[in-house]
């Protein structure tokens, strides 16, 4: 015990004031808190092992289904309802299952959309709680800081991307531009003047009014519409074969009658899109008097016309259609193809681009990997007409398109940097070795001797390869240019590219044991004789890897 005045007289023996509270640190340490569970490790390992299950799935179910139906359903959703089929149709293929089985049921489980969000809260929420900003951890933060760019650059890409495809013939020119991915049901007015008054409704309108039964009505479209019957992709048959019966009772749906396809797969080698048609009633608005029932589809281009108050209305189904403030006169279309193939191999388009609006009266060139960017779209050259005098143009309208490249930039730039950081401190701790004057002279004439060494085994081998007795001079042979599937190649490379097919090498051993050039092989048997083979006859080649084969 001290006394009293001990303690008084030593400023020591008194007591530390507490630290004064400062509320933010209270709130963020309450933040962090709150966001720790979202930081773990664990959480992203296990999203990680979710998004390697719902990419599988997806993959499978892209063979039963379209693939913009997949990505919808699968990767921009928040959940998803995985059918227990695919797991049967996927060990059919690799554990040879019965094609009969059936498994019914179907689990649930987390949607890319779900997925991505709780990727991109993991890692923000790891920079804000566990990360401290240090020049160490500079590359790390730039590398995360790419990879958070990407998330967000993704979304912006799946929400406001528009992808469109604009036909041209040769001599004739087009404002507008379609997409071959969706539909609408169109109402085209007449007006006075020039232009006339087109009303569209949505084809995801239209497939959710067949499912709810109600009538689609606004004070914009002529009639009310009541959608019978909503077909994804269809094709037609006559109106007797139809299972269920016919439901038109006008316009051409009374010749033909149209019956549900499947979806054009994702796997589809012929790339073939979607054909939907639709069994709509028109009304009069508000009222209950039917005008009848129409087959409107886009497996036909004919026009059908209903009559609304004495006025004639031209109706259809038909892509989407994005009209531009500007017009494209195809002047010349031109495309080359691989030599001695009908395989195309560059497009061009001479376009004259008019716009009103800007003053814009001038000629351009849309080619393969040259583009055209104007008014925030982007024009390629993505194929031709049938007839190949017109051209078809891709338009992709992207306002998030520079954030995967920059975030590409980034994510490089940080591994960079974390590496170069990390190999100069490595090298700084290095200890150099100590070598007496003896070691030093040792050691001055190694890489001398190696550079040496190997520059005289390369000569050595020239001069054997020189040295064959063979009288015909296959590396000539081997640099002739030649034609294959329209390209131009040595044929050396033909030969090597023969040979590993079927042998899995790129020399050959003859009978004498000795290893020979493939083009020695693929010269040999090209001249192979019935009445005399040859050497060729006796080369050992096709490599046979099946048990049952070989036996």
């Amino acid at each position: 015990e001290f006394p009293m005045s001990t303690a008084a007289a030593d400023p020591s023996l008194e007591p530390t004031p507490a630290p004064e509270s400062n509320p933010g640190t209270e709130i963020w340490n309450s933040v962090k808190a709150i966001l720790k569970p979202f930081a773990s490790l664990q959480l992203t390992v296990a999203l990680f092992a979710a998004g390697v299950v719902l990419v599988f799935f997806g993959t499978v179910a892209q063979k039963n289904s379209g693939i913009w139906t997949v990505i919808d359903d699968y990767f921009w959703s928040y959940y998803v309802m995985i059918d227990l089929q695919l797991i049967v149709q996927f060990a059919q293929v690799f554990f040879g299952v019965s094609p009969d089985a059936s498994v019914p049921g179907a689990f649930p489980w987390i949607g890319g959309k779900l997925l991505g969000f709780l990727m991109f809260g993991n890692l923000l929420a790891a920079h804000l709680v566990r990360f401290k900003f240090a020049w160490r951890r500079l590359g790390v933060i730039v590398l995360h800081g790419g990879i958070l760019m990407l998330f967000v650059g993704e979304y912006i890409t799946r929400e406001f991307q528009v992808e469109q495809q604009m036909v041209i013939e040769e001599n004739g020119a087009s404002n507008y531009a379609v997409d071959i991915r969706n539909s609408e049901l169109a109402f085209t007015i007449p007006a006075e003047g020039e232009l006339d008054d087109v009303v569209v409704v949505p084809g995801t309108k239209l497939k959710r009014a067949a499912a709810s039964k109600e009538r689609i009505a606004d004070p914009r479209l002529p009639v009310d519409v009541a959608v019978n019957e909503f077909l994804i992709n269809s094709g037609f048959v006559e109106p007797k074969e139809r299972p269920g019966g016919n439901p038109a009772t006008a316009g051409i749906g009374t010749q033909v009658a149209a019956v549900a396809k499947p979806e054009v797969s994702g796997v589809d080698p012929n790339q073939k899109v979607d054909m939907p048609s639709a069994y709509v009633t028109f009304y009069k608005k508000g009222t209950d008097e039917s005008l009848g029932t129409y087959l409107v589809s886009l497996r036909t281009d004919r026009d059908q016309t209903i009559t609304v108050d004495g006025k004639p209305v031209t109706v259809s189904l038909r892509f989407t259609h994005y009209y531009k403030p500007f017009t494209f006169n195809l002047i010349k279309f031109t495309f080359d193809r691989y030599v001695g193939t009908n395989t195309p191999k560059n497009y061009a388009s001479q376009i004259r681009l008019i716009d009103p609006e800007t003053g814009q009266d001038r000629e351009v060139k849309i080619a393969m990997n040259e583009p055209l960017r104007y008014r925030g779209e982007t024009f390629f050259q993505s194929s031709f007409t049938p007839d190949e005098k017109g051209t078809v143009l891709q338009v992709v309208r992207n306002p998030g398109w520079v954030l995967p490249y920059l975030a590409c930039i980034l994510v490089s730039l940080g591994m960079l940097i974390h590496f170069g950081m990390n190999l100069t401190k490595f090298l700084g701790k290095a200890k150099k070795p100590t070598l007496g004057a003896g070691g030093a002279a040792a050691t001055s004439w190694v890489i001398p001797g190696v550079v040496l060494a190997v520059a005289g085994l390369y000569l050595l081998g020239a001069m054997l390869r020189g040295g064959t007795s063979s009288k015909f001079d296959f590396a000539s042979a081997a640099r002739l240019p030649v034609v294959q599937d329209g390209r131009v190649k040595p044929l050396d490379t033909v030969a090597r590219v023969d040979l590993r097919l079927i042998s899995h090498k790129e020399e050959f051993t003859d009978e004498n044991g000795r290893t020979r050039p493939a083009i020695q092989w693929f010269l040999d048997v090209a001249s192979m004789l019935p009445d005399n083979p040859g050497e060729a006859k006796n080369y050992k080649i096709f490599r046979v890897e099946n048990d049952r084969v070989r036996e």
